[in-house]
């Protein structure tokens, strides 16, 4: 009995060791099942369960240049991207397609599963049916994939740091930095802030919560000019940080997008009965990651038959009169280099300056002063034809 015992006992180790290896093997490499299209695309390998469509190539291309932006990118790292375009297919193994969530990065094997995606139409669903940019999911997904591989020790000691740790149980400094490398959360800044102050309710918890961490992680990199491995290193208490980077918001980023237009108005630089000079100031911005730029224009107008003012730009260069020229464009860096210049003047001028024995202060009365020196210095540049800049925002 004892021998027939101890083979039952083997077969039944051995037939638990081939079930292990079969369903880590069917874990790590899904693709070798059920998938009914794939495509290999720069460091992509895509698998999907319908016809992957030609708008793939420009979602792919969109995720490398967002990821490309972190300091953890490596041009030699293979990424696995599962997808499945209906939410009840393939939930027979566990590890795989989320059900709670939008999407996960599998640790270790580096597998992406995403709950439900559109390729075609470039969305992602969550459980609740709430959309994102599939791109934007996917570039959160796989920085979570170059935190693995880049830190495959330190992230996952992260768990056990309480400073790491959200009050909703989430890693805030990795969750933060995938939704910085997104381009931003799922929450436009303006509502979040709006929500935190209390004066909107949030239509969903974890969306507030990676608001939070994404929120005060742009606030570490972009303000504080730390590293993503500075901040892992670091012990910072989440809620000091999101106060802090709360104070820090710039005015033009609590603006709503379509309040900014009207908020930023033209300056009228100089003007007569029948010409005027006037610039024209451009909120600028190429992500929800970046602090926003001012570009400027300076334009010049001539009052038609109607009493309207009209740009020069309309006007035939043969019929242009002195002063009159076409308008000249500053990109945002030369434009911060010349507001930078001309505070750095009225700095001097609130000073004043020594003659003698006596000191003696500038005032300006009717306008800031500040523009009463760009005033003068757009004058002085006469006829600006040959003056530009390139338009480079």
């Amino acid at each position: 009995y004892m021998k027939s015992y101890l083979k039952i006992f083997a077969w039944t180790i051995f037939l638990a060791l081939i079930s292990l290896c079969t369903f880590l093997l069917i874990i790590s490499y899904p693709q070798a099942y059920y998938f009914n299209d794939s495509l290999t695309y720069k460091n992509f390998h895509v698998y999907y369960d319908k016809k992957i469509p030609n708008q793939a190539h420009a979602i792919l291309d969109s995720i490398d240049q967002s990821i490309r932006q972190s300091e953890l990118y490596d041009p030699t790292l293979q990424f696995k991207i599962f997808l499945r375009s209906e939410a009840n297919k393939y939930n027979f193994f566990s590890l795989q397609f989320p059900d709670d969530c939008m999407g996960w990065a599998i640790p270790v094997i580096k597998n992406v599963f995403l709950h439900k995606s559109d390729v075609m139409s470039n969305t992602s669903y969550n459980h609740l049916g709430h959309a994102r940019a599939l791109s934007s999911v996917l570039a959160h997904e796989l920085t979570h994939i170059m935190v693995d591989n880049k830190f495959p020790i330190k992230s996952k000691i992260a768990w056990f740091d309480p400073t790491s740790l959200s009050e909703f149980g989430a890693l805030w400094k990795e969750e933060g930095y995938a939704e910085y490398i997104a381009g931003g959360a799922s929450i436009e800044l303006d509502e979040g802030l709006k929500i935190l102050n209390g004066e909107a309710v949030a239509k969903s918890i974890p969306y507030l919560e990676y608001f939070k961490y994404w929120l005060s992680v742009r606030h570490l990199i972009l303000r504080k000019q730390m590293t993503f491995e500075e901040i892992l290193n670091a012990k910072l208490n989440l809620n000091e940080v999101l106060e802090e980077a709360i104070r820090n918001v710039d005015i033009y980023e609590i603006i709503s997008q379509a309040d900014k237009a009207a908020k930023i108005n033209n300056v009228v630089l100089c003007e007569s009965n029948t010409f005027r000079k006037i610039l024209v100031p451009e909120l600028v911005r190429s992500s929800r990651n970046d602090i926003p730029k001012i570009k400027i224009s300076i334009a010049t107008e001539r009052k038609n038959q109607n009493q309207t003012w009209e740009p020069v730009e309309n006007i035939p260069a043969t019929k242009l009169k002195v002063n009159e020229s076409q308008a000249v464009q500053l990109d945002s860096e030369t434009t911060a280099k010349l507001l930078e210049s001309l505070l750095q003047m009225e700095e001097i001028a609130n000073q004043g300056f020594v003659y003698g024995t006596k000191r003696f202060a500038i005032i300006s009365l009717n306008e800031p002063f500040r523009f009463v020196l760009l005033q003068l210095l757009i004058i002085n540049f006469g006829n600006t034809q040959n003056f530009k800049f390139a338009e480079n925002a």
